[in-house]
């Protein structure tokens, strides 16, 4: 006889479970568990994490979840009772998925399940009562329980637990042998691992010392001995409910199975159809003309026959059909994301857009024969229409649903979190936070920092929050339940367990990006009149060079920032390839190491490019002889030390993750293998130092070129279409006020005249007339508008709009005036709509009464700037536009400084442009958005503000 605890909660039980699981099945194992089951609150995320780690450590996993049971499943209001149910087999895992996914569809308050779930989905399958929260405590508990035998028959087991509080005690003697023929068992109901968590467990969770949350401090696993003890204290003979702890322990045999590919099958015969594609695009594209033609045969054959080996065909042929369809009905997608960008099959298929036989790219980055794993292409498509694509896929391929995710506390905020439940000071954590890197770094020379360390170590780790992938989707032609659960999340329906633990089991996932770039991109060509491939626009055009040059990047893809733009300026762009070396550069990692400044200087002839090994200059030689790409160290592997691209892959992996155990080995190979090759130990010793140095912070290139020329598309477009560019990005950013506020003074800047909204556009209009450039704001603009449809023959005139209209909103209708759309006084037209919508017969006629109507502020207040001089009714004597300036506040974000102090980044703007301001004092709570205020500034640094006085 040996004990095995199968009630049992994890970090996966947010705000009630403290247990990480390598730990927890380590104590386990220390009691000498044969096993150990897994029964988290209404959810199995959790089941596969735990499942690896015991087979891991050798011992039994026992797979279930403690479920919310209720009677009237249709009634909302309905009492819920705990019930715990384990897997039996794979039949049994299989229906826990099923009775999961119910309960989530049937969620209020909590996932619930019914009677009829579990006579649907019984089989292979064992329930137990669980906890004093379960069924027995229900208004007629033999009824239920007579229910379940029903259903469940010899797999109904009656739970008892050994925690020292009255209603335990008596429950224990009340249920142990009452039901004739019962099987019972014990438990522990187990939210923590040891003694020692006690305090930090209720810490966790915000629980006082003297809370009666957990009705007795014993929640933690304990050994068979201490078990038995507890009951005979109590005068119960525990041994043969331990007997029947072990029948479930034989009973459980679940075994989950990992690889196979469970894919939607696209064709018979995916080879002969990717071959057919491929042959198209070489056509289509016209390399049969180019005089390297034999090195794109050569390539596309290479490739092929990994992608045949690692079997990627299949999923090749449905990314295909995917891009194919989004053409075929009008939905943008990108050049292509991450390292499949360096696949040619992919470019001759017209998955990617880029050529990387031209951008020396490296396929084996994305494609490694030496490290199979799962396929991985992830796909830019419209924002607004990636439902659509989504939609599409679920038509074809089955069924779709989008990807949990799992967040862990992390150092610093284990640093953070456990000092706030200890009740230190913020001044003191949030300067501890910014002075280590990891928890292990905190000091210990104080009672106090003893204990902020010991407990930062056990918060450390922890499940903090769920939450829902941004582009990962989920997509199986069968019944998904028999791998995993569905479950709820906000709004979403999502499936419950880590991508990666799906794709293991050989389940498709697909990641489909929104990116309103794209939507921009189409707008400007749209409105521009041209039909222009965007992979083939002039890679070293001379107008949009100059532009970036003078540091002209508002509106451009991912390069608009101060810090990319000054690398622009510096770095003297010239061409696209220039602008993925700018999207690798502006990271932090490469700027604060260095890299970025050697990079630059090096550059601008400030300091020597130097070889140390001549054959790394035509590897290095584009990025100044810095390592900028991950694909340069995959490069200087094969030519340096003779490995294969895949074996250089598993290299620049290792490496990555600055895992000594891991990193020694592989250096010390590189090195042999170097010296092997004719280089001395000295040379291969500084190379692979200046490897690890910049290994941590090398980019995907084939990712950097595909995005570096999106970043110059853009520059392209409104460098040449500037109205068409800038009136796209308007209708992309409208509802953010402060951002189209910025964009409007960015387009006025650039000569282009900005009119109010009218009527006859929703969207923003761009056009030419004989002042040159325009742009009417689209309604869209308009706060509390942009969703309205408003017909375009809709009357100008404000009193004959209004009497058809009568029924609109009377929000929109004052937008609208307030916008600036009807010609007149708008605080006369403000007042009619108050009187034409009052229903009421008193009424009377109409009568204005003047007031001190702000035309500009109000304006401002739904378009988010006035067309007009903001200042002109202010007194603004005082502005000398050196350290005192005149701005409208346009936003005010306040936060917490790194000391604990307030602080609050002021967005605000003149009537040139906007401006991000920082005031670091409790004042900032009486700046008012779109007030005028008249401030004292130095270096973007409020040091005292009034609010402006009429005039």
């Amino acid at each position: 006889m040996t004990f095995s605890n199968l009630h049992q909660h994890t970090s996966y039980s947010l705000r009630d479970g403290f247990c990480k699981i390598p730990d927890l099945v380590s104590r386990a194992k220390e009691l000498g568990y044969p096993a150990l089951a897994i029964t988290d609150h209404g959810t199995v995320t959790g089941l596969i994490d735990f499942y690896e780690e015991c087979k891991k450590q050798g011992i039994k996993p026992i797979l279930g979840c403690e479920f919310y049971y209720t009677n009237e499943i249709t009634v909302k209001e309905a009492p819920t009772y705990h019930l715990l149910i384990l897997a039996k087999d794979n039949e049994g895992y299989k229906n826990m998925m099923k009775l999961d996914t119910y309960a989530h569809e049937h969620f209020y308050r909590k996932p619930r399940i019914g009677i009829e779930a579990l006579k649907q989905y019984h089989d292979g399958l064992i329930c137990t009562t669980a906890c004093i929260a379960g069924p027995l405590s229900a208004s007629e508990p033999e009824s239920l329980y007579n229910n379940l035998l029903e259903i469940f028959g010899d797999d109904l087991y009656v739970e008892i637990q050994p925690h020292d509080f009255p209603e335990q005690i008596e429950y224990n003697e009340k249920w142990k042998n009452y039901f004739p023929g019962s099987k019972t068992i014990v438990t522990l109901d187990s939210h923590y691992i040891g003694k020692e968590d006690i305090k930090p467990h209720k810490l966790w969770l915000g629980l006082g010392d003297d809370s009666q949350y957990y009705a007795s401090d014993d929640y933690y696993l304990r050994s068979e001995k201490e078990v038995l003890d507890w009951f005979k204290k109590y005068g119960i003979d525990a041994k043969p409910y331990l007997d029947n702890v072990q029948e479930i322990v034989d009973k459980c045999n679940v075994e989950i199975e990992f690889g196979g590919q469970h894919y939607p099958v696209f064709c018979d015969d995916p080879a002969t159809y990717v071959k057919q594609k491929c042959n198209e695009g070489f056509k289509a594209l016209g390399i049969s003309k180019y005089p390297n033609k034999d090195k794109y045969i050569k390539q596309v054959r290479h490739e092929f026959k990994i992608l045949r080996d690692l079997g990627y065909l299949n999923y090749f042929c449905i990314i295909d059909d995917m891009i194919r369809h989004c053409r075929e009905v009008g939905i943008p997608t990108g050049l292509g994301r991450g390292s499949v960008v360096g696949s040619l099959t992919a470019y001759l298929m017209g998955i990617t857009k880029l050529d990387p036989i031209k951008y020396n790219l490296v396929f084996e980055r994305f494609a490694n024969p030496e490290r199979v794993t799962p396929a991985d292409i992830d796909t830019d498509v419209s924002t607004p229409r990636r439902g659509d694509v989504i939609e599409y896929v679920k038509e074809k391929y089955g069924e779709v649903y989008q990807v949990r995710t799992i967040s862990y506390i992390q150092d610093k905020s284990a640093v953070q979190r456990s000092a706030q439940a200890l009740g230190i000071a913020p001044a003191k954590y949030i300067k501890m936070s910014k002075d280590i890197n990891t928890v292990e770094d905190m000091p210990t020379k104080t009672k106090e920092q003893k204990e902020w360390k010991a407990l930062a170590m056990k918060f450390r780790g922890h499940i903090i929050s769920y939450g829902c992938h941004a582009s990962a989707v989920l997509v199986s032609p069968e019944d998904v339940r028999n791998w995993t659960a569905i479950e709820k999340q906000g709004d979403n329906m999502v499936v419950c367990h880590d991508f990666h633990q799906l794709e293991a089991q050989g389940l498709l996932k697909l990641d489909i990006l929104g990116l309103e770039t794209l939507d921009i991109i189409e707008q400007t060509k749209h409105r521009a009149g041209i039909d222009i491939d965007v992979a083939k626009i002039p890679v070293d055009d001379k107008t949009t060079a100059a532009m970036l040059r003078k540091g002209d990047t508002t509106g451009c893809f991912q390069i608009e920032s101060n810090v990319m733009t000054n690398i622009i300026i510096r770095m003297n762009v010239k061409n696209v390839e220039d602008m993925s070396a700018v999207v690798a550069l502006g990271r932090p990692g490469p700027l604060d190491s260095g890299m970025a400044e050697t990079f630059l200087r090096r550059r601008n002839h400030q300091e020597p490019t130097v070889y140390d090994i001549p054959e790394l200059e035509p590897i290095l030689s584009d990025t100044e002889g810095v390592i900028l790409y991950q694909e340069q160290i995959m490069q200087i592997a094969q030519k340096i030390c003779g490995y294969s691209l895949g074996e250089a892959d598993n290299l620049r992996r290792i490496i990555g993750r600055k895992v000594v155990d891991e990193m020694k080995p592989a250096v010390d190979d590189m090195i042999a293998r170097g010296v092997k090759n004719g280089y001395t130990e000295a040379q291969m010793k500084r190379l692979t130092d200046n490897i690890i140095t910049f290994a941590s912070y090398g980019f995907n290139h084939s990712h950097a070129a595909a995005y570096g020329m999106t970043a110059w598309a853009t520059a392209y477009l409104k460098a040449h279409y500037p109205a068409a560019f800038m009136a796209s990005l308007l209708d992309s950013n409208c509802k953010d006020k402060p951002k189209l506020a910025s964009y409007i003074l960015e387009a006025m800047h650039m000569g282009i005249k900005i009119l109010p909204p009218q009527l006859a556009h929703h969207n923003c209009y761009s056009d030419y007339d004989e002042e040159g450039a325009y742009i009417i704001l689209g309604l869209n603009c308009i706060a509390g508008v942009g969703n309205t449809q408003i017909p375009k023959d809709s009357p100008k005139d404000f009193k004959e709009f209004l009497e058809v209209n009568i029924n609109m909103n009377k929000t929109v209708l004052s937008n609208l005036v307030k916008a600036g759309v009807f010609k007149g006084n708008r605080d006369e037209m403000l007042q009619y709509i108050v009187w034409a919508k009052d229903k009421r017969k008193s009424k009377g006629e109409f009568k204005y009464t003047p007031t001190m109507y702000n035309e500009q502020m109000e304006e401002s207040k739904v378009l988010g700037m006035s067309f007009g001089d903001i200042f002109s009714k202010y007194k603004m004597d005082l502005v000398n536009n050196v350290d005192i300036f005149g701005y409208e506040v346009l936003n005010v974000k306040g936060r917490k400084t790194k000391t604990g102090k307030n602080m609050a980044f002021v967005k605000v703007r003149d009537n040139n442009s906007v401006h991000d301001l920082v005031i670091f004092n409790d004042r900032y709570k009486d700046i008012k958005t779109h007030n005028v205020y008249i401030m004292k500034v130095r270096n973007n640094r409020i040091f005292d503000f009034t609010e402006a006085k009429l005039a």
